[in-house]
């Protein structure tokens, strides 16, 4: 599992092959170890339950 930090503080788990499909998180998963949380600064936790979901539709 993937940890996504929101700006509101707001951590979600997500599967590597859910994570890859966000072009954002794909470029900074190199800059971070298997264990650390990936900051999104700029993402609203609400937003990015969103976007999570979008990614698991498209499959």
């Amino acid at each position: 599992m993937i940890s996504l930090k929101a700006s509101d503080g707001i951590i979600f788990e997500v599967e590597p092959s859910i994570a890859m499909k966000m072009q954002i998180v794909k470029d900074l998963i190199d800059d971070f170890d298997d264990t650390a949380t990936i900051p999104l600064p700029n993402v609203l936790g609400e937003h990015l339950a969103m976007i999570i979901e979008y990614c698991k539709y498209q499959g």
